[in-house]
């Protein structure tokens, strides 16, 4: 825990501590484990007694009761949350402002706290809802916060005047013509037509129809055509001839006794 430059007691990412019971309510450790009530009370006494607006390891000391890392990114980004809620109620043109206009507003309001924001600064928020972001740059400076810092807000707003809106960008999407796309026709389905037969000439008589010749192709059918057992009529006729040359072998021959 830390005094702020008001002197407010705070902790982790600048979230205030009204009260030693609103202390309590946060998972703090002590040496490793969960702090009990008591020493959580004693360690909120002891920095609110100090002198504020210091670097928040000038509060530390070996008494002192600890966040960690995780928890202060919780509280963090509950506080958000609830900020952002809060903004939509009470600014009617928030859903339409750019990303840097509420990244600026979210800043002042985790700062300032929703009244201080919404009562504290009327030509600000006049300026927002009519889009005049150099008017609303000029009237966000705060007392307190450092000079960097408010700096960063002004060029938040700055930035809008050439950052499109969500609603603009909306608008865009909406509008945005999808590419045209051509269906492709599916292919004619192929259909399967019986070969021309060729008329040829005959010199011994009338012209006559001259069959397709079919090598081992399919017919129209889809079944193989036929063919000649050329090998095995090779075979049968290679046997005969080895039979007629061994008969007259044997004629020639003489004849063996016993």
């Amino acid at each position: 825990m830390y005094l702020d430059t008001v002197g407010k007691v705070t902790v982790g990412a600048g979230l205030m501590l009204p009260t030693a019971q609103s202390a309590t309510a946060l998972p703090f450790q002590y040496d490793g484990r969960p702090a009990d009530t008591q020493e959580i009370i004693v360690d909120f006494r002891r920095v609110s007694s100090m002198v504020k607006g210091k670097a928040a390891g000038f509060y530390r000391s070996p008494m002192s009761v600890l966040l960690t890392s995780a928890e202060i990114d919780v509280q963090l980004r509950a506080s958000v949350t609830h900020l952002d809620q809060d903004l939509r109620k009470g600014i009617p043109t928030w859903d339409a402002l750019p990303a840097p206009a509420k990244l600026a507003l979210l800043d002042m309001a985790y700062n300032l706290g929703m009244t201080g924001l919404l009562q504290g600064y009327p030509k600000l928020l006049h300026a927002i809802v009519a889009g005049d972001w150099k008017t609303a740059a000029a009237e966000c400076l705060r007392n307190g916060p450092s000079p960097a810092r408010n700096e960063w807000t002004r060029q938040q707003f700055l930035a809008c005047t050439t950052a499109p809106s969500i609603t603009a960008e909306a608008e865009l999407r909406r509008d945005a013509r999808p590419a045209a796309i051509v269906p492709i026709e599916p292919l004619a389905p192929s259909v399967k037509t019986r070969p021309k037969t060729t008329v040829v000439s005959d010199k011994s008589g009338p012209t006559r129809n001259k069959k397709p010749a079919v090598s081992g192709a399919k017919l129209a059918t889809g079944k193989p055509a036929a063919r000649k057992p050329a090998k095995k009529a090779a075979k049968s006729s290679a046997m005969k001839k080895a039979l007629v040359t061994a008969k007259k072998t044997a004629r020639k021959s003489p004849s063996r006794s016993d």
